[in-house]
């Protein structure tokens, strides 16, 4: 019976120590969850200027900042997405016009909600969330087209600050 007490007392105090591996691993770079959305027809399709009409429709029909701001980020979402399924192809004057409508789009959406900050207008947690993970997600896919991600280094920055004084002012 002593043997069995001090075989259960030895695995429950020792049961935790892990053997040391000898070859280290370099953890890989996580992944940031999310997922872009369907681009849609492609800028090189005849018809895209229907879909570039539209949009420009919807966008000025929209009166409230924050649904502004969330428009925003889905057609910066949208142009990025364009632009990694333009990769395969030849046009690189494309995709680099589709990666800078891109990072205009989430430029706009940071200073539509700075403006709806000036105007003292509430702007939910849930909006400056989705615009800093969408702009990682940016800074991901373009360090894996090997593109440079200064720009977008520094609009992470902008919107963190927002994110914290929205924060500060609950």
């Amino acid at each position: 019976m002593k043997l069995i007490l001090a075989f259960i007392f030895f695995f429950v105090v020792f049961g935790n120590i892990r053997v040391a591996n000898a070859t280290t691993s370099v953890p890989e770079p996580v992944s940031i969850e999310y997922v872009l959305p369907f681009a849609g027809i492609m800028p090189n399709h005849p018809l895209y200027f229907f879909k570039t009409i539209r949009d420009t429709l919807i966008e000025k029909m929209i009166t409230n900042d924050i649904k502004k701001a969330e428009f925003y980020i889905l057609q910066a979402d949208k142009r990025l997405q364009m632009s990694v399924v333009l990769s395969n192809g030849d046009d690189e004057a494309l995709k680099e016009a589709m990666r800078n409508d891109a990072y205009m789009y989430r430029e706009k959406s940071l200073l539509t909600l700075q403006t709806a900050q000036g105007k003292n207008v509430v702007i939910p947690r849930y909006v400056l969330e989705k615009l800093l993970v969408s702009t990682k997600k940016h800074q991901e896919v373009l360090g894996s087209m090997n593109v440079d991600a200064s720009t977008v280094k520094l609009l992470i920055v902008k919107i963190e600050a927002l994110l914290t004084t929205q924060a500060d002012k609950k």
